[in-house]
């Protein structure tokens, strides 16, 4: 008796919809001002994927709360080959930051199956 197993690996791809939308300009706010961006996620992979989203800020002003904000910030399935979902950034400053990077983390949210699964 012979058994034969075989796996598919591919790329797990998710990414945002339009391409100028990599980097967000929230422009110059005043202390208490408000900008929002809204931009859009796609699944380009050819499986569903669960995931949530963080920001995890390098600038000290940037870490205190509800200054730079991201929603949803619960978890998030996208379907296969094109699942799409909103995205919300806000700035919010309570003091004057200076120009500032910041990277959008997606932390993936993995399911252990058995591979003996019929």
């Amino acid at each position: 008796m012979s058994y034969f197993v075989c796996f598919s690996f591919f790329p797990l791809q998710v990414e945002v919809a339009n391409p100028s939308d990599r980097k967000v300009n929230f422009g110059a706010l005043r202390v208490g001002q408000t900008n929002q961006r809204n931009l859009k996620l796609v699944n380009r992979s050819p499986a569903p994927i669960t995931f949530t989203l963080a920001i995890t800020p390098a600038v000290v002003a940037l870490q205190q709360a509800n200054i730079l904000t991201i929603n949803p910030s619960t978890e998030i399935t996208l379907r296969a080959n094109g699942g799409s979902c909103g995205v919300e950034l806000t700035f919010k400053p309570k003091t004057r930051i200076p120009h500032f990077t910041e990277e959008v983390i997606t932390f993936l949210v993995f399911y252990y199956l058995p591979l003996n699964r019929a």
